[in-house]
């Protein structure tokens, strides 16, 4: 071989050496770029701090027991779950994303949810997982480390946690086994990429299962609700509907699945004016209440009740938070009108006014909250004015509906109407009123533009 031909030999040999590394270095990141990012969720849009919100929801999705037929019910329940949230405009999202959104001062888009599986078990996974890839819809999984670390062949092994995690359809957490009286779970991110800030640490109560709301706050605790199988879709969801809070003029009324009955708050834009509703007592009682979980946090606020008919006493409950004994109480009886007020597990009388000299077959009554104000009209005629409301002692307290009759089963009422207006909107309230008494306008009188 002659020496030139020994020189094209060696740069044919260099040429394949140069190519191959740089073809097995293509494949090394094009592995390593798939491993990470296996699958590419959509962004999360950007929301206007007017079109956004401040809370989201949490519902945590029970185990799935061992035995053929509930499993079978297990997977029917999540796919009526899943269906029926994406159909009431539910948006499933990671909670790293969610938290992260709020350490940013960004606000979330309405009816955010995050779902969440502890305490993560393999059978769970293997069943329920397949249908969450699927709709890609991502989720948490909240295990616990010992188990994993341990390889408790209950847990899913560390392999299958990391790829849950780079899938990015999956937030990881941990948590240590607690004591079975605990009231809080703290909780630590396997997530290496959810960037959330090191000095904050959540934890999840542990008590208040019943409770999907969740508000951006400085205090770092989670609540969430437990879903049972076998709840329907339609269950699911307006559970968490009980919860979604007014932000504007709403319907408060209800809505029947099954055999119970929700209480519900409807956003009045583009809802029939009517949103008739009853509420009566059972053969063996003598009261029935409702309560708008809605409403709550809404102090100040405008209510309006168009009464058709009632049996026994009405009460209307504003601020009300049983559990702490807090409540302003006013009540339509027989002979008189009363406002009370429960403080501190304390009833005060604030007032009594007898009936005035008006129809009593179809009332229309207006309460006005503000501060230690409260004014009640009927009609147009006012009736009750009071300044010597005291400041709550807690500022999560909502509208209840209460009747009550000494006679077992007789207590009852039944409304064409009970609109809830949260206060700020108060001006537009009013402008809306002399608009529509002086004819230059058909909205309802409360209807804020």
């Amino acid at each position: 071989m002659s020496s030139q031909d020994q020189v094209r030999s060696d740069s044919y040999a260099i040429h394949w050496v140069v190519t191959i590394a740089v073809i097995l270095t293509g494949i090394i990141a094009g592995v390593y770029l798939w491993n990470r990012h296996p699958s590419i969720l959509p962004k999360v849009s950007e929301v206007s701090p007017v079109e956004g919100v401040d809370w989201f929801q949490i519902v945590r999705i029970p185990e799935v027991p061992d035995d053929a037929a509930a499993t079978a019910q297990a997977v029917k329940c999540l796919e009526s779950w899943l269906s029926e949230l994406r159909r009431s405009g539910f948006q499933p999202m990671l909670l790293s994303t969610v938290l992260a959104q709020q350490e940013r001062g960004n606000r979330l888009p309405k009816k955010t949810v995050v779902l969440l599986f502890r305490p993560g078990r393999l059978h769970t996974y293997e069943t329920l997982a397949p249908i969450l890839q699927k709709e890609q819809c991502p989720a948490v999984w909240l295990t616990d480390q010992k188990g994993v670390e341990d390889s408790d062949h209950k847990y899913l092994s560390r392999h299958v946690l990391n790829q849950m995690t780079q899938s990015g359809l999956w937030d990881v957490i941990w948590y240590q086994a607690e004591p079975r009286n605990a009231e809080q779970m703290t909780l630590e991110w396997a997530n290496r990429q959810a960037k959330l800030p090191k000095k904050r640490r959540w934890t999840l109560d542990l008590r208040a299962t019943h409770k999907a709301l969740n508000r951006f706050q400085d205090e770092e605790v989670l609540y969430h609700l437990h879903a049972r199988y076998p709840w329907s879709g339609e269950e699911l969801v307006h559970q968490l509907l009980t919860e979604v809070p007014v932000e504007g003029p709403a319907y408060l009324t209800v809505r029947q699945i099954g055999s119970r009955v929700w209480s519900l708050a409807v956003e009045a834009e583009g809802t029939p004016q009517r949103q008739p509703f009853g509420l009566e007592a059972s053969m063996n009682s003598r009261l029935a209440a409702l309560s708008w979980a809605s409403t709550s946090g809404k102090n100040d606020h405008l209510l309006e009740l168009n009464l058709l008919s009632q049996s026994g006493d009405v009460w209307v409950l504003l601020r009300s938070n049983q559990a702490i004994g807090q409540a302003i109480r006013i009540g339509f009886t027989t002979e008189q009108i009363l406002v009370e007020q429960d403080h501190e597990q304390t009833r005060t009388r604030l007032a009594a006014v007898p009936w005035p000299e008006l129809p009593r077959d179809r009332l229309m009554v207006t309460i006005l909250l503000q501060g230690n104000q409260l004014q009640l009209n009927l009609g147009d005629q006012p009736v009750l004015r009071l300044d010597s409301i005291r400041e709550p002692m807690d500022s999560q307290g909502h509208v209840e509906l209460v009747v009550y009759d000494k006679v077992r089963g007789a207590a009852g009422v039944k409304l064409a109407s009970l609109i809830f207006v949260p206060l700020q909107l108060q001006t537009q309230v009013r402008i809306a009123r002399k608009a529509q008494l002086r004819g230059e306008s058909s909205l309802p009188w409360w209807w804020a533009a």
